[in-house]
């Protein structure tokens, strides 16, 4: 919760400066985070909390961002019993407020009305995780993007194999029967095109589904990679956005 809040005052700071202050209450403890970026229009505030909402386009396209931080953020905070406030001035700045409670929850109903929630949370995990619990084939010779990317994907609950280079690039695709490929158009000891000319060539894989990564930032050159064989192509720097968006296109 206190990475979200922090996180976006970051991001929406440019100029000045961001602040955590974090009080013991007799209530509870009390993590207020205070920035002086752009701030909230008034009209907006009623959808600062909700999922998925964009509050201003041009700042959706200036700011990467799924749109379920706050959202989520306010749901964790209300199931320890506390709650995430706002105060915002349009153009001065923003404090985010994060209480959560220090008391104990002694009585026997509200035991079991916890009990009733976290049993609702492992189901929801259990059924996401059987939904998404699908393989991803990642091809890619940069160590850093590769790292990232096969650890956030199985953090989020997908099986990874990940390849260095295009050695054994067919054999490993039959073994391992990935539900998508992930595919570095440039690779240092083999080329990225002549992988997927060879996967379509190959009649028992040639429907697999590929995006390929480009240094390319144009969506121009999309007929490009979709005439070569590709699904779909995305451009790198590889941000979650643009990875959710596809993960949520082919694999649900």
């Amino acid at each position: 919760m206190l990475l979200n809040l922090l996180t976006n005052a970051i991001k929406f700071t440019s100029v000045g400066s961001v602040s955590l202050q974090v009080m013991k209450m007799p209530q509870g403890i009390t993590f207020r985070v205070c920035d002086t970026g752009i701030g909230i229009k008034p009209h907006e505030f009623q959808y600062l909390f909700e999922p998925f909402k964009q509050l201003d386009s041009r700042l959706n396209r200036q700011y990467e961002g799924t749109g379920l931080g706050l959202a989520l953020t306010r749901k964790l905070a209300r199931l320890h019993g506390g709650d995430v406030t706002v105060e915002s001035t349009f153009g001065k700045g923003s404090q985010f407020t994060l209480f959560l409670p220090d008391k104990e929850f002694q009585a026997e109903n509200e035991i079991e009305k916890w009990e009733a929630k976290i049993n609702n949370i492992n189901n929801l995990i259990s059924s996401t995780n059987t939904l998404i619990n699908k393989r991803i084939l990642l091809i890619e010779d940069d160590t850093h993007t590769g790292t990232l990317l096969q650890d956030y994907l199985q953090t989020i609950g997908y099986q990874v194999e990940w390849m260095v280079d295009g050695k054994d690039f067919l054999d490993k695709v039959r073994i391992y029967q990935p539900n998508l490929i992930l595919l570095d158009i440039q690779l240092g000891d083999s080329s990225g095109w002549d992988l997927l000319s060879s996967l379509r060539q190959t009649s028992d894989l040639k429907d697999k589904l590929v995006v390929v990564m480009t240094p390319s930032p144009d969506d121009d050159v999309r007929d490009r990679y979709i005439q070569a064989g590709a699904n779909d192509f995305v451009s790198k720097p590889i941000g979650i956005v643009k990875l959710e968006l596809i993960l949520m296109r082919y694999l649900n």
